[in-house]
């Protein structure tokens, strides 16, 4: 299951740590990432900061965001839904 937003992760070959504010993300050349980040601890500090990785490129989790019942849903239903598409466009 992906990761939730306001998670703190360390990026292989990258030794700033990134939070995680967004999930099932699109790159302005259409390609889908599991996620999209700002630096951390600055948080958001302009559109060119924003970083687009998948799962396989995490090294380590420092921190793990909010998790409830209504995050956890969204997460399973989520996860889901976008291992299925990405499947989908690697078979394309």
């Amino acid at each position: 299951m992906l990761l939730p937003a306001g998670t703190v992760v360390t990026l292989n070959g990258i030794s700033k740590k990134v939070m995680i504010i967004g999930i099932c993300q699109a790159g302005l050349d259409g390609i889908g990432h599991d996620y999209s980040a700002v630096p951390w601890p600055e948080g958001f500090l302009s559109t060119d900061k924003i970083i687009l990785f998948d799962d396989a490129q995490i090294q380590y989790v420092h921190y793990c965001g909010m998790q409830d019942r209504e995050q956890m849903i969204f997460g399973k239903t989520v996860s889901e839904k976008w291992i299925e598409k990405k499947g989908e466009n690697k078979n394309a």
